[in-house]
């Protein structure tokens, strides 16, 4: 897989792609932002981001499962290529916490 540089997004979806810096909290949600609209408007994207593939789509209804980060049900799943089978919501998967640096798929659960 070509790696896209580090702090930097790659959205792609059938159509074309985005590229967006997440660098800082702020520019994190707007990934989230974008993601959100890109499967509003396509129902499926790719993100490209620290050397990373995630495969997100819209669900149909709700999943009877919730969000391992946050507990919430899924409208949207993330799934990615190092975790298959373990989906996240957007937030979830793109910007985990505010205020910690981005770190993909490590994610800590409260239990």
């Amino acid at each position: 897989m070509m790696g896209v540089a580090s702090g930097i997004a790659q959205i792609s979806f059938p159509g074309g792609r985005t590229i967006l810096s997440v660098r800082s909290p702020y520019e994190r949600e707007i990934l989230v932002e974008h993601v959100a609209l890109g499967i509003r408007a396509k129902g499926r994207v790719q993100v490209l981001i620290d050397d990373q593939r995630w495969v997100v789509r819209a669900i149909e209804g709700q999943l009877l499962v919730g969000c391992p980060g946050c507990g919430r049900s899924l409208h949207t799943a993330c799934y990615s290529t190092a975790d298959i089978g373990i989906a996240r919501c957007v937030r979830c998967a793109f910007a985990p916490h505010a205020d910690a640096p981005f770190r993909g798929t490590s994610m800590a659960v409260a239990g």
